[in-house]
């Protein structure tokens, strides 16, 4: 293969054994807030709440190679099968 056009840094990773992944992290919120809903004209929808505001934390990563994403949230670690595979079902 010719590597002449590849990037000096991408030559050192493949020989390194390393991998080039994009990462990202997202929070959700749960909270029963009446932000919009769906009621009948003047009615007002009740939202029963415990009165406690939750947060999840999750970060992904998916591996530029090969497609492997990997998820971590709440301390445990998930690989999934490579996007491509997920996108042919």
């Amino acid at each position: 293969m010719d590597t002449s056009h590849v990037p000096e840094f991408k030559k050192t990773i493949k020989d390194e054994g390393m991998i080039i992944v994009y990462e990202d992290k997202a929070s959700f919120r749960r909270s029963a807030t009446l932000h919009q809903t769906w009621a009948p004209v003047n009615t007002q929808s009740k939202v029963l709440s415990k009165g406690q505001y939750n947060r999840q934390k999750i970060f992904g990563a998916i591996e530029l190679s090969s497609g492997k994403f990997f998820i971590n949230t709440k301390g445990k670690t998930f690989i999934l099968k490579p996007i491509s595979s997920l996108l042919k079902n």
